[in-house]
């Protein structure tokens, strides 16, 4: 893991090298232990975590069952191929964030002639666009327009 790539990244941000270049269940609880640290779970203070039902086997391992449980955290998946109607932050945040990255992007590469974005320009780049774009008010209406809140 080099921090390069990780600079100017949003605040808060961690970054974690896999061996694969792909996540696993491993680096998965390691992401998840990150984000325990700013949810102050307990007993009374439960988290639901949803997930894409037909996604990564990271998000499949009795490892990560027994992490969550530990963490009072319950998983519960999207049925395969509902994402698009369920998954709220897909409703409401990540078109907008595709949108502004690309438009970030396109605008370092006007500033920047003949220069590629390697992977040390990307997080920088991305944290313009999501800083911009991304807010706890469309997470929550994410959830509402995708029927789970209030229920």
């Amino acid at each position: 893991m080099n921090d390069r790539l990780t600079r100017n990244c949003p605040v808060g941000s961690i970054g974690l090298p896999s061996p694969s270049g792909w996540m696993d269940y491993e680096l998965f609880i390691k992401y998840m232990d990150h984000f325990i640290k700013f949810a102050k779970l307990s007993e009374t203070n439960p988290l639901l975590l949803l997930v894409d039902g037909h996604g990564h086997s990271s998000h499949k391992s009795l490892s990560l069952i027994d992490f969550a449980r530990e963490k009072y955290i319950t998983i519960v998946t999207f049925p395969p191929h509902t994402s698009h109607r369920l998954q709220p932050l897909d409703l409401t945040v990540f078109g907008p964030l595709k949108t502004a990255c690309n438009k970030v992007i396109d605008g370092w590469l006007v500033s920047n002639p003949g220069k590629r974005v390697t992977d040390y320009e990307l997080t920088e780049n991305f944290a313009k666009a999501y800083n911009r774009v991304c807010s706890i008010e469309k997470a929550v209406i994410g959830f509402q327009v995708s029927g789970i809140c209030p229920l």
